[in-house]
């Protein structure tokens, strides 16, 4: 079932959930978090009781997937932790490290920087420059 969920099959998850008492870790919300499924996000934390960890917030931060890490932050509880931020810079989303550094206590680590100079992200690395703590 989490390969499924990070692979965004709503309806074999929705089989699998019905027909075998096993396979679903929070391994199955972290992945589809982490490629932007949404719905899949939201289905399974209504139908399912496994939850996920920090990874997924982390995940969906550095792929640039702000509507699941707004709705993480207002849904669940496990936050996130420095890697989002880390990892929104180093990819380039600059929208997602912006809500991040508005909404969420977490800090970035000294890696945004590298990661967003490794990158040539110079905005970002302006923007880190002035605002990072």
């Amino acid at each position: 079932m989490d390969g499924a969920a990070a692979g965004n099959h709503l309806e074999v998850v929705k089989w699998l959930s019905a027909h075998r008492s096993g396979g679903c870790t929070t391994a199955a919300m972290d992945g589809a978090a982490a490629n932007g499924h949404l719905e899949m996000v939201q289905w399974l934390h209504e139908y399912r009781v496994e939850g996920c960890t920090t990874a997924a917030m982390d995940a969906a931060g550095t792929n640039g997937h702000l509507d699941v890490v707004k709705w993480l932050h207002e849904h669940r509880s496990e936050g996130c932790t420095t890697a989002a931020k880390d990892g929104a810079a180093g990819s380039g989303a600059f929208e997602v490290l912006q809500w991040l550094h508005c909404n969420r206590t977490e800090r970035c680590s000294s890696e945004a920087m590298n990661y967003a100079a490794g990158a040539g992200l110079l905005k970002i690395i302006q923007w880190l420059h002035r605002y990072r703590h």
